[in-house]
């Protein structure tokens, strides 16, 4: 089977690796195209090295979209992505006014000078015509001419959803050409908080039933045609041939002594917390200041999330380490390592809202969430796929840093309350086929058949039968 799967930029590879390998073990040609390396601080490493490890894996430059269609195109696709956002009640006022930000000049021009207009991009007739506008526009000559030299059995595309996402246009043309397409969900956050599905593929492969549920709310997408296949991001933690860091190495390289405890702090993205190091510092004082000598003892290895690094340079503390990288992702097995020995040997780890989190809960760490200060009534807590976890129960929730003490001194007194809250939230959330199946497993098989002429609803069927039904 010849696969041919396009992606904006090659920095995300990693997102999709356990599904590119698992289709490459299976004796699948993988062609992956990609329209350059552009995300700050971002690294090809983990496709340099699977394209050396998988002989039928292939990487290559994607054809992009030239001439008026290209500029119409992607402004009805920023407005009608607004236009889903001003008919949400469920999201908060961050995401709309960063959407409305991205219209174009004139129409954002409008919106900002005349402030009811921007009720009527939510009603329902401005987004179907926006949708017809998308359906008119053809597919792109150069992408044709790309599909018909490789000839693929089955086109897949990611993330898809994102500003200037130009991946979706080999969904566009694959579909003019009745080859199955399907777009796989890059992240937790991907379906809530980034622009729409413009395109829809054959096959949407989502996480979990939250995610089927928004891709067919949301993004108008066949109920039929969503797959659960679980993360395949996060992968990587269910992978026991993964390279382990000795404890020791890990507080040798971050500055930590042999013995000290720690707890993990663990950055969030600029869209969520423009500046953490106040609280970082609010915390080392508290710790400062506590007459528990457990938690006097206690320091804090304050890790940032790898764009938006700058703000924890300046913390200036005795008690604060401050983990600074040059990688973006964990991506390489030395970076994995290091950050899976960081969450293994703190004492918990506190955050505000980043995906790192949700690593420190498949790593069955406690979790807790600093809603503290001005992150309280900020995107930061009111994102609707932050809300998912705290409805599961599985952070501790902390208002102030007395509450974070508090916690922690209840961790040494009480032990850990919510790990099988934690296991559960996992096997529904992250592996919902179950905990020792892979989502890379399922989304190849998922594409196998697509490629096969097997309908969306069919497919579907199939691995729910496969995977969830009992032996």
């Amino acid at each position: 089977m010849q696969v041919l799967f396009a992606i904006n930029t090659i920095h995300r590879f990693t997102y999709f690796e356990s599904m590119i390998r698992a289709l490459c073990n299976r004796g699948h040609e993988v062609n992956v195209v990609h329209y350059g390396s552009n995300l700050p601080g971002g690294s090809d490493a983990a496709a340099v090295r699977a394209e050396r490890e998988l002989p039928g894996l292939s990487i290559g430059e994607a054809q992009r979209r030239t001439g008026i269609w290209r500029k119409l195109l992607f402004a009805a696709r920023e407005v009608r992505s607004y236009s889903s956002y001003a008919g949400r009640s469920d999201q908060d006022p961050f995401y709309i006014a960063r959407q409305q930000r991205y219209l174009p000049r004139p129409i954002k021009k409008l919106v900002e000078w005349v402030r009811p207009i921007r009720h009527l991009f939510a009603l329902r007739p401005v987004q179907w015509a926006l949708q017809l506008f998308e359906r008119m526009a053809p597919a792109d000559g150069a992408i044709l001419r790309h599909l018909k030299e490789t000839s693929p059995d089955v086109v897949i595309a990611a993330p898809a959803l994102m500003r200037f996402s130009e991946e979706i246009d080999y969904i566009k043309a694959a579909r003019s050409m009745c080859i199955p397409t399907a777009i796989p969900v890059f992240s937790w956050d991907a379906l809530t908080t980034k622009g729409l599905i413009h395109i829809a593929p054959d096959l949407a492969l989502v996480w979990n039933e939250s995610h089927a549920e928004e891709a067919v709310r949301i993004h108008g997408l066949q109920e039929s045609g969503t797959v659960v296949v679980g993360s395949l991001f996060l992968d990587k933690w269910f992978d026991d041939s993964r390279p382990v860091m000795d404890e020791a190495d890990f507080r040798h390289s971050v500055g930590l002594s042999p013995t000290e405890p720690y707890i993990l702090y663990l950055g969030s993205t600029v869209n969520i917390a423009p500046d953490e190091s106040w609280l970082i510092q609010d915390l080392a004082t508290g710790l400062d200041e506590s007459c528990d000598s457990r938690l006097s003892s206690i320091a804090i290895l304050a890790r940032p999330h790898g764009s938006h690094q700058a703000p924890f340079e300046k913390i200036d503390h005795p008690r604060v380490r401050s983990w600074t990288r040059d990688e973006l992702l964990p991506d390489s097995p030395e970076g994995f390592a290091a950050f899976a020995a960081a969450i293994e040997h703190a004492v918990a780890v506190i955050g505000v809202n980043t995906t790192a989190m949700v690593d420190s809960v498949i790593a069955g760490k406690p979790v807790i969430t600093a809603q503290i200060g001005e992150f309280q009534t900020t995107n930061a807590s009111r994102a609707v796929h932050y809300r998912h976890i705290i409805e599961a129960g599985v952070y501790e929730t902390a208002n102030n840093v007395a509450d974070c003490l508090h916690i922690i001194a209840r961790l040494y007194d009480e032990g850990d309350q919510k790990s099988e809250l934690r296991r559960s939230f996992v096997e529904r959330f992250i592996r919902p086929h179950g905990i020792d199946i892979a989502a890379g497993e399922v989304a190849a098989q998922a594409i196998e058949l697509a490629a096969k002429g097997v309908s969306p609803g069919e497919v579907q069927q199939t691995i729910y039968r496969e995977f969830d039904e009992p032996m």
